[in-house]
């Protein structure tokens, strides 16, 4: 990767390091929620890669449940609907993969709506962890893949074959791909300012205007808030200096809700409750994959 992005990883072990036990852990994710909120954000799907805890010995399990009874009761105090994703970091390894699969078919229904296969794209590869991603999508799980954070047309081709719920990035993709990944219609989780910092050389550059220009189906993200210093009305902001107009940008935020990891009838209801917000409460209304 990019010295930029290998520096971006460094940041996450550090603040690995620091949130070494289940007090510390909570209090990180009520003031993320809490940051959401006064956002405006009123659905989110949280991410997070399950550990087990120096500090306090909490395991895997107590870590998730920690994360899921946040969500629910911070979520509830706040009026946003909050829901996880499992991660998969691509660097630890096929058995803690198939570890975090298990915890989140295990809490699926219970606030967990699907796995995230990120992680530092130079290590290891896709095909290592096809089968255990396959597992989570037959057991009902969303499943989202980064994709494209550097060049890698094999993985790419790879990825796409695979045909994931979403995928994440897509900043390095050939002509070919994109036209697949276009014809395909998989949601594209789109992180500006993630990208400036770590491989977009400017905002002008970046895809996300074009993307929209030729149908692919966009949502704007935030990855994550703290160490990139952003927010979702940031990324927003940034998306109309990337050249999006105010109506395209306003039905760009219209159409994520369909993209969301909730059950087929809650996200039906969720849906139609967004948009009714979203008219009566635009610009102030969001929601964050």
């Amino acid at each position: 990767p990019t010295p930029q992005l290998a520096q971006c990883f460094e940041v996450f072990g550090l603040i690995h390091d620091l949130v070494d036990n289940l007090t510390t852990l909570r209090r990180v994710t009520r003031a993320v929620l809490t940051d959401l909120a006064e956002d405006g954000v009123v659905y989110v799907e949280l991410r997070t890669t399950p550990r087990t805890l120096s500090g306090d010995g909490a395991t895997k399990g107590e870590y998730v449940k920690a994360v899921l009874d946040v969500l629910q009761k911070k979520g509830a105090e706040l009026c946003i609907t909050a829901r996880l994703l499992v991660s998969i970091d691509r660097s630890r390894g096929t058995a803690e993969a198939a570890e975090n699969v298990s915890l989140a078919l295990e809490y699926r229904g219970r606030g967990v709506v699907g796995v995230d296969f990120s992680g530092n794209p130079e290590r290891a590869s896709f095909a290592e962890y096809e089968d255990t991603l396959r597992r989570a999508r037959r057991g009902g799980l969303g499943v989202t893949v980064h994709t494209g954070e550097i060049r890698n047309d094999a993985e790419v081709r790879r990825i796409l074959d695979f045909r994931p719920d979403r995928i994440g990035h897509a900043v390095f993709l050939s002509h070919p791909h994109e036209r697949e990944l276009q014809r395909l219609q998989i949601p594209v989780e789109i992180c500006l300012t993630s990208n400036l910092i770590t491989s977009v050389p400017s905002i002008r550059d970046h895809h996300v205007a074009r993307y929209l220009a030729h149908d692919f189906p966009i949502c704007i993200c935030t990855d994550d808030m703290g160490v990139f210093q952003t927010s979702l009305s940031a990324e927003y902001l940034l998306a109309l200096q990337a050249g999006l107009t105010r109506p395209e940008l306003l039905e760009t935020v219209r159409q994520t809700a369909d993209f969301v990891f909730l059950p087929e009838r809650e996200k039906i209801a969720f849906v139609r409750s967004f948009r009714s917000h979203l008219l009566s409460h635009t610009p102030t209304v969001t929601a964050a994959l």
